[in-house]
């Protein structure tokens, strides 16, 4: 819908991103997305059938979690996965992660200036 939120974003309840993002990310995502956790995916068809069909639909089988699905106003639709780069920030390298993060700000940037 119109007033719907243009971002849907999945995680999971994994040692190696759950902190990270539930403390840099959610508190600045939650006002324009939808947040599943893949850890709870058992209740999705109940709590939030539309949007698990549309993460199963975009999300494909490999590195979708975590993972933004970004709906704009215009223009194409976005994915930013995130998987590849939280493995590489495991190892130290925080190169790949700084960029998805940058994709994603830059994404609520646009947002919250559409709501102005």
């Amino acid at each position: 819908s119109k007033h719907g939120k243009p971002i849907l974003f999945v995680y999971s309840n994994s040692p190696h991103w759950q902190r990270y993002i539930e403390e840099h990310w959610l508190p600045q995502l939650q006002a324009h997305a939808v947040v599943l956790n893949w850890s709870e995916r058992k209740i999705w068809s109940r709590q939030r059938p539309f949007e698990a069909r549309v993460f199963h639909y975009f999300a494909g089988r490999r590195e979708y979690n975590p993972i933004v699905l970004y709906f704009p106003k215009q223009g194409p639709m976005r994915i930013v996965r995130f998987w590849q780069a939280f493995q590489d920030f495991k190892h130290g390298e925080e190169q790949k992660l700084k960029e998805a993060e940058k994709e994603l700000f830059e994404m609520l940037a646009q947002i919250r200036q559409g709501d102005v």
